[in-house]
């Protein structure tokens, strides 16, 4: 009798500890979306902006690098939706020394009613190792 009461203990035991052990998750409230981040080797963020206003498109961004990132270089595209597929209206380039560098630059004009984003590629370098990050800004309508 006791090994059965001692076993029941046991195995509820066990079962509080395997589905009792810790979860975590994220709540959203309704119609708010989450940005979800992938992890990089060698970059902490990258963080592409885009607003329009005017007829015009102001992008911005940054990129942070780890301490062991000697040198960071980016394109960034500014891009029109057509239909299903992206095309680039414009683009710039820039590259920094160092862990972290911004940029900030302003669009001839876009075109009312579509949609824009902003694509960032983005090579970054530590020592003689390097990956190549893309992420896109958050879409606006000219």
């Amino acid at each position: 009798m006791y090994k059965k009461i001692f076993s029941l203990i046991v195995c509820g035991a066990l079962a509080l500890g395997v589905l009792g052990g810790s979860a975590s998750a994220v709540q959203m409230d309704q119609g708010k979306s989450a940005i979800i981040m992938p992890r990089y080797t060698y970059l902490n963020s990258i963080s592409p902006g885009l607003s329009i206003s005017g007829g015009k498109a102001s992008i911005s961004g940054s990129l942070s690098g780890l301490s062991s990132v000697t040198k960071i270089e980016y394109t960034v595209s500014l891009q029109a939706k057509s239909g299903s597929s992206w095309s680039n209206l414009q683009s710039w380039s820039g590259s920094a020394s160092g862990t972290r560098t911004t940029y900030s630059y302003t669009s001839g004009s876009v075109s009312s009613g579509k949609t824009h984003r902003t694509k960032t590629v983005a090579t970054v370098y530590a020592g003689s190792s390097s990956e190549i990050v893309t992420a896109y800004s958050m879409e606006k309508v000219g």
